[in-house]
C-alpha cells in the first residue's frame, strides 16, 4: 500500500490533529490472480458456504438500499430522523430510531455529530496482496483516534434470525476481516462492528459481531 498524505488544512480537525487517511493506492505484485469485488471474491471460496440474496424479495432489496442511503447522509441527531424519513417507508424511520440505542454505537452517534472528520462514509477501498486484489465500500469508518479504526458494516434482512445463521455470520466476519486488511500497515487496532436490522414489523436492530481484526 502507498499513503498520499493530506495538506493539513485538508485534514485540520478539532483539538488540532490532522489525520493522514489514503489517497491513493498502487498494487506492486505481480502475482495477484484475482481481481474484482470482495463478494465476488468470497463467492469463490467455497469454503465460506456464501448464499447469494437473488431469492430476496424486491421490496426488501429497496428498502436496504435506502437505509444504507439515508446512514450514508444522517449526522446520527435523533431529532432529525422524521425530517430525514419524510416521505419514506416508516420502517426506516424506526430503523433508525433502533440503531440509535444500541449501546456500543453511542460513541459514533456522538463522533459524527461532533466532529465530522472522525467519520467517513460509504469510503473505497483495495484490498491487495500477492494473490489478489479486492475492491471493496466500508459502509463507516470511524477515526477514534490515528491508528484506532472502527469498521462498521450494516447488513438488513426481513428477519434478524437470517443474519444470525452461523454460515451468514462467518460470511459477513470473513468479508469484513478482508476489508481490515486494508488498514493493517498503519492501524493498531480495528474494531469491526456488524449491525444487523430487521427491515419489516416489527423493527428491530442488534449488534451481529464486535471483533478485533
Amino acid at each position: 500500500l502507498e499513503w498520499v498524505e493530506l495538506s493539513e488544512e485538508d485534514t485540520k480537525i478539532q483539538n488540532t490533529q490532522n489525520w493522514n487517511l489514503p489517497q491513493r493506492l498502487k498494487h506492486h505484485s505481480s502475482k495477484a490472480h484475482f481481481r474484482g469485488g470482495v463478494s465476488d471474491y468470497l463467492k469463490n471460496e467455497k469454503s465460506l458456504d456464501y448464499k447469494s440474496s437473488e431469492n430476496s424479495q424486491a421490496s426488501h432489496t429497496d428498502l436496504g438500499t435506502l437505509l444504507h442511503e439515508v446512514l450514508s447522509v444522517w449526522n446520527g441527531d435523533p431529532n432529525q430522523i422524521t425530517q430525514l424519513c419524510q416521505d419514506k417507508p416508516k420502517v426506516l424511520k424506526d430503523a433508525l430510531v433502533a440503531l440509535h440505542s444500541i449501546e456500543v454505537l453511542k460513541e459514533y452517534w456522538q463522533a459524527l455529530q461532533e466532529n465530522k472528520l472522525k467519520v467517513y462514509r460509504e469510503f473505497p477501498m483495495l484490498i491487495l496482496s500477492q494473490d489478489f486484489t479486492l475492491s471493496g465500500v466500508a459502509d463507516a469508518l470511524y477515526f477514534k483516534t490515528p491508528k484506532d479504526i472502527w469498521l462498521i458494516d450494516w447488513k438488513s434482512s426481513s428477519q434478524l434470525t437470517n443474519l444470525n445463521e452461523p454460515s451468514r455470520l462467518k460470511k459477513i466476519e470473513e468479508q469484513l476481516k478482508l476489508y481490515s486488511k486494508a488498514f493493517s500497515s498503519f492501524a493498531s487496532t480495528v474494531r469491526i462492528l456488524a449491525i444487523g436490522v430487521q427491515l419489516r414489523e416489527p423493527v428491530k436492530a442488534e449488534l451481529l459481531l464486535d471483533l478485533n481484526a
